[in-house]
């Protein structure tokens, strides 16, 4: 699904019965008696970052916001883009339960992953089509709504978009904003890029340009510590960091770096492993890699019980693509095959032969992304603007900027 700026359709225009299809779809998912109990988990983390500590049910968040319907737009936002620790989106439980889906529509809705949330500016709008030019990623979007629209349209609008075919439908409820409001909209268009900068790299321009951005951070990186590839014990990580973050900034090299995790752990909690691999490639930038040193003694002859369910654990996390063992790989190929052969209990497995086949099994991770970002002035112009965590949102939910666009 691509973003448009021809209004004229390319496809049949969606009936109101399809449009209205949606919003019972929606319906059933925010219903949640499909949710497992790992969804529900997920689902009550979200609504503790949100809403405050102590906040785990619906009736809780209700409370504490004041109304129901924000904190229904709060699960919907997560049920959109969360996943269980297996790597699973959300929306693949919801599709694969029996919830009255067609084949279609179950393959519709895992499309919802591809959810663009932002501040749009309205440009056209001809009865059920409506021309949204994002501020974010600077890329206009068609996208029907379930009402043709009878009055003036609003200048602006914060909201969420899903595919539908090859435009887009808005999902949930959009919060419509005066021509006014457009420097406060870009304020929270910053701090969503800053947050979540996928959101940008749509555009593809913003795309290319990071990518430039990534080989240069690459090359700074091999420079500063003398290759592609570097162990830190304990104790060395934090300092080791500053120092390449300091260089960056004397060099004064474009692009914010977007926040790093790897395995899902924080930087934070990284330095308090026992190491800690930095990889950098010049698609993807750097991969951190937690406890990294005894991952790699994972596939040695005298390798211990824990250093071998370490390397269980980084195959099976979804998120971490097969670049550790790709180096691994790099250093013995045999010990690697040897190794994944026993614990997986496949007597015949071949790293070079069955590498492919196993990344289909256990991750779940798509195109490589620069993880380095580069603002575009108009939005850099506004990040000074971004508010205190205490204060009220610019996006005009009547929430406090750190449960709202903040989170």
């Amino acid at each position: 699904m691509s973003p448009t700026t021809a209004l004229a359709p390319a496809v049949p225009e969606p009936s109101p019965a399809d449009l209205a299809r949606v919003g019972e779809i929606q319906r059933a998912l925010l219903r949640l008696d499909w949710a497992t109990d790992a969804v529900r988990a997920v689902l009550e983390q979200a609504l503790e970052r949100s809403y405050g500590l102590g906040v785990h049910t619906l009736e809780d968040a209700a409370r504490r916001a004041g109304s129901r319907a924000e904190v229904l737009q709060t699960v919907l936002g997560a049920l959109l883009v969360a996943r269980l620790e297996d790597g699973r989106p959300l929306l693949d439980v919801f599709a694969a339960a029996d919830a009255g889906l067609s084949p279609d529509e179950a393959a519709m809705v895992r499309g919802w992953s591809e959810v663009v949330e932002a501040p749009f500016r309205v440009g056209r709008v001809e009865g059920r089509a409506w021309e949204l030019e994002n501020l974010l990623d600077g890329l206009t979007y068609r996208v029907w709504m379930g009402v043709a629209q009878d009055e003036a349209p609003p200048a602006h609008l914060m909201a969420r978009l899903v595919p539908l075919g090859p435009d887009w439908v808005c999902i949930g409820h959009a919060v419509p904003h005066p021509a006014g409001a457009r420097a406060r909209l870009l304020v929270v268009a910053a701090r969503l890029a800053i947050l979540r900068p996928a959101l940008l790299l749509r555009n593809p321009a913003y795309l290319d340009q990071a990518r430039r951005c990534q080989r240069v951070h690459h090359e700074l990186f091999v420079e500063f510590f003398g290759g592609d590839e570097v162990v830190l014990a304990h104790g060395e990580f934090t300092r080791r960091l500053q120092e390449f973050i300091a260089l960056q900034a004397s060099r004064a090299v474009e692009g914010r770096a977007a926040a790093q995790h790897a395995l899902g752990v924080p930087l934070r909690v990284l330095a308090r492993a026992r190491s800690v691999g930095l990889v950098s490639t010049a698609e993807a930038g750097v991969t951190f890699l937690p406890n990294y040193a005894a991952f790699l003694a994972g596939f040695g002859a005298e390798a211990s019980a824990a250093e071998q369910a370490l390397v269980l654990q980084y195959l099976r996390t979804p998120a971490l693509d097969l670049l550790p063992f790709d180096r691994a790989a790099g250093r013995d190929a045999a010990a690697v095959s040897r190794t994944l052969a026993r614990l997986l209990e496949r007597p015949d497995l071949d790293w070079a032969r069955d590498r492919d086949a196993l990344r289909r099994e256990f991750k779940r991770v798509g195109a490589v992304r620069p993880s380095v970002y580069v603002l575009p002035p108009l939005l850099q112009a506004h990040v000074d603007g971004i508010p205190e965590r205490n204060a009220p949102c610019p996006c005009g939910s009547g929430r406090k900027y750190k449960a709202c666009c903040g989170r």
